[in-house]
C-alpha cells in the first residue's frame, strides 16, 4: 500500500512524545521515553501529539510477535481506542486521556510505537490496521510503511492530568517533519518483568 499523494506536497509536521511514568506512585514525574528504555507493567505510559495544521492521526503499538493495537482513532479493533480525525491545528492530543494512562500487559519483549500523520485520510491504511489488528499479524502495515518492528495491557486512572510544562518542554514540543507527504514517528522499548519490593 502506498499513500496516494503528490510527492511534492507538504508534508504535516507535528509535536509528538511518548511520555512514561516509571511506577504506579501517584507522584511519579511524566518524562519523555527514550528509545530502548526499559517498562513494566508497573509503568504508565502515554501518547501526546499537536499538528502545525489540520491532519489525520493512526497511532498503533506493535509487539515483536506481531500483535497490532490501533489506539487512534476510536475503533472496533481495540476497545480503549479513542478520538477522531482530524485534528486542528494546535490542538494537542492526549492517548487515552486527561486522567488516564496505558499500562502493559505481562508480556515481554520490544515494543514498538508509531504515531503517523498525513493530510488527507488514509483509507488504505485504515483498512489495513483493522486487518492486522483483527489476526494479531502486522504484516501488511509493517510492509506498507517499511517498518522495522509486546502489546497494551489496557488503561488505567492516574491522579493528575499532564502538567503543562510537560507540554512546554522542548522534548516534548518541538516539530517532527515529515516527507513525501506522510509523517511516521516510531518509539520503542524493552518490555521487562516488574521488579518487585
Amino acid at each position: 500500500i502506498a499513500y496516494t499523494t503528490q510527492r511534492q506536497e507538504k508534508a504535516p509536521s507535528a509535536a509528538v512524545s511518548v511520555l512514561v511514568q516509571k511506577g504506579k506512585k501517584s507522584k511519579a514525574v511524566w518524562r519523555p521515553l527514550q528509545d530502548g528504555e526499559s517498562l513494566s507493567s508497573a509503568d504508565n505510559y502515554r501518547i501526546v501529539f499537536q499538528p502545525e495544521d489540520l491532519s489525520y492521526f493512526y497511532v498503533f503499538q506493535i509487539d515483536s510477535t506481531g500483535k497490532l493495537d490501533w489506539l487512534y482513532p476510536k475503533n472496533r479493533t481495540l476497545p480503549y481506542s479513542i478520538g477522531t480525525n482530524p485534528v486542528g491545528p494546535g490542538r494537542w492530543v492526549q492517548l487515552p486521556g486527561e486522567r488516564e494512562a496505558f499500562h502493559l500487559d505481562e508480556n515481554k519483549g520490544v515494543e514498538h510505537l508509531y504515531v503517523v500523520a498525513t493530510h488527507a485520510q488514509w483509507i488504505k491504511l485504515e483498512e489495513s490496521l483493522a486487518k492486522a489488528a483483527k489476526r494479531a499479524k502486522a504484516i501488511p502495515v509493517k510492509a506498507s510503511l517499511n517498518l522495522k518492528t509486546r502489546g497494551v495491557g489496557g488503561m488505567r486512572f492516574v491522579e493528575a492530568p499532564l502538567p503543562n510544562e510537560i507540554k512546554a518542554s522542548k522534548d516534548v514540543s518541538q516539530l517532527i517533519g515529515g516527507k513525501d507527504g506522510v509523517l511516521v514517528v516510531e518509539k520503542w522499548f524493552r518490555h521487562v518483568a516488574q521488579e518487585h519490593q
